[in-house]
């Protein structure tokens, strides 16, 4: 067999300027080290930032070596101009260029050092400003490491922060006005008070994003993202984050007012043993998801004064709380859907509060609560219209009841099955004192420890409210006479029964009933 062949007879390599992929203009270096003294070249680099800073132009790159290890000649403050990147040589630093996305590969085993030398800010950045692969730090109160007035797309990458002065910040931006702010592989410390790893006066950008962030701080009132007025962009996300805060009153996330689209924590831990781990007076976007994260806080983990977006959804995740306050507390719920599902909410005084659940479903599938303080596991208050889904859970409440959910209009359709729950007071506490209550309770067990308290009771306690109610297969146990207590004195309850009887009623159940007022039965389905 005969095989053709084209043989090789030469390699040609070309080679080229490497262009700006946005301007098409060449790529301008300009490296620092302080042992030199040179012109700022690969070769011969200029000792100081600031005669870096005075050669360069808008969408330069000044490149920094650790030189002799300290922050001599690199301890001013810095102010970049649209379009620049800071560079350290401790890390990789990737280049869009017009062959695609080039990788330096990091020229240094250390992060060069950056400091304010004692005054002023340490960067003052523009607009699409990145820094990369950095140790800066300043002191002084009101002094921060990257500062901006006003600023858009800014990337922090592979850098590590510290901060010693008091109302000071990792990153401080005013108002950031487009674009995105990322935040990745950075690790920031403080030890002054009132100050943050990252503070935004009003994001009005699109995404705010920080990947493997780390803040720690053990002094009062800090906080390690904090969005101070109104967050006004698109997404805030937080994934795969450390947020450590020792001091009094500090905050894991601050959002006073959101209205922007969604709040995104997912493989986070937040540990605040004196403070808050997310915390907005206002969430009026579309989501707030928390997802196989851990809150260990000593107020509330999520703690909303008013929620009126879409879903508030919690998965795989776990809080625990201190004996102030609770795990989640939800003043006011106006939103679509309420969602706890695969999470433990333990050690708390609360553990599910919303206090006023106007509008939406709440559902709580396959997780455990334990509430050890004067207040029930799950507490929904003032519930309007909607759905009510318990299932597969464990509830504990050593303080009040393990369920308490006050109806008061329009129409709920309720769900508690297959759960185990045990209390001081009652497992399950329904009051309907208006509008339509549909409760479909089966395959439970409900304990209670309390004297002259019932394991189940029901209550319409308008004229206007209406029960109707399906109760089998469950289980109930109380150290009174009665362990089921349905109370019809006002309005109507009907109750599902094989024989239209009480007797037909506790055939199916486990348990002593007390029926007082005007109670109905109807057909069993």
């Amino acid at each position: 067999m005969e095989r053709f062949e084209i043989p090789v007879t030469t390699n040609q390599t070309k080679t080229g300027v490497a262009l700006d992929s946005e301007t098409g203009l060449p790529l301008t270096f300009l490296f620092v080290d302080n042992t030199s003294n040179s012109l700022g070249t690969f070769e011969s680099p200029y000792p100081t930032l600031a005669q870096a800073e005075a050669a360069s132009g808008i969408g330069d790159a000044i490149y920094i070596f650790p030189g002799d290890g300290t922050d001599t000649g690199m301890d001013a403050t810095l102010t970049l101009q649209d379009r620049q990147s800071l560079v350290g040589s401790g890390a990789p630093f990737e280049v869009a260029t017009r062959f695609g996305t080039l990788e330096i590969p990091a020229q240094s085993a250390n992060l060069p050092r950056l400091s304010n030398g004692g005054a002023g800010n340490a960067v003052v950045v523009a607009n699409a400003n990145t820094i990369s692969g950095l140790n800066i730090s300043t002191t002084g109160n009101a002094n921060s490491a990257i500062f901006a007035a006003s600023a858009a797309n800014l990337t922090l990458q592979n850098a590590q922060i510290q901060t010693t002065g008091d109302f000071s910040a990792g990153v401080e931006i005013t108002t950031f006005t487009g674009g995105d702010l990322l935040c990745n592989q950075v690790t920031t410390t403080t030890t002054g008070t009132y100050s943050s790893g990252i503070l935004v006066d009003t994001f009005s950008g699109q995404d705010l994003t920080c990947n493997s962030y780390i803040f720690s701080s053990q002094i009062d009132d800090c906080h390690g993202i904090s969005i101070a007025t109104s967050f006004e962009g698109r997404d805030l996300t937080v994934n795969n984050s450390t947020l450590a805060l020792d001091g009094l009153g500090s905050k894991g996330i601050e959002a006073s007012s959101f209205t922007g689209r969604d709040l995104n924590v997912s493989q986070t831990t937040v540990s605040a043993p004196q403070g808050f781990g997310i915390d907005s007076a206002s969430f009026d976007g579309r989501d707030l998801k928390i997802q196989t994260s851990t809150f260990d806080v000593l107020r509330e983990g999520v703690n909303i004064g008013t929620y009126i977006g879409r879903d508030f959804t919690v998965d795989n995740s776990s809080f625990f709380s201190g004996p102030n306050d609770g795990n989640i507390l939800i003043l006011n719920f106006t939103g679509n859907q309420c969602l706890i599902s695969n999470s433990e909410l333990l050690n708390a005084r609360n553990g599910i509060a919303i206090g006023i659940l106007q509008v939406g479903d709440f559902y709580c599938l396959n997780s455990r609560i334990f509430s050890t303080g004067p207040v029930s596991a799950i507490n929904l208050g003032n519930h309007q219209s909607g759905n009510i889904v318990i299932e597969q859970s464990t509830l504990d409440s050593l303080g009040q009841q393990a369920v308490d959910i006050t109806h008061n209009s329009s129409t709920c359709n309720c769900i508690i099955q297959n759960n185990k729950m045990s209390a001081l007071l009652e497992s399950v506490f329904i009051q309907v004192g208006g509008g339509l209550f549909e409760a479909s309770i089966q395959n439970n067990e409900f304990f209670t420890t309390g004297d002259d308290r019932f394991a189940v009771r029901i209550t319409t306690s308008d004229p206007g409210a209406q029960v109707n109610l399906q109760y089998w297969k469950n289980a109930a146990s109380s150290p009174n006479s009665a362990d089921v207590i349905l109370n019809g004195i006002a309005g109507l309850m009907q109750v599902q029964s094989p024989n239209l009887e009480q007797s037909g009623l506790e055939a199916l159940n486990d348990g002593v009933f007390d029926l007082i007022g005007d109670i109905t039965f109807i057909p069993f389905e």
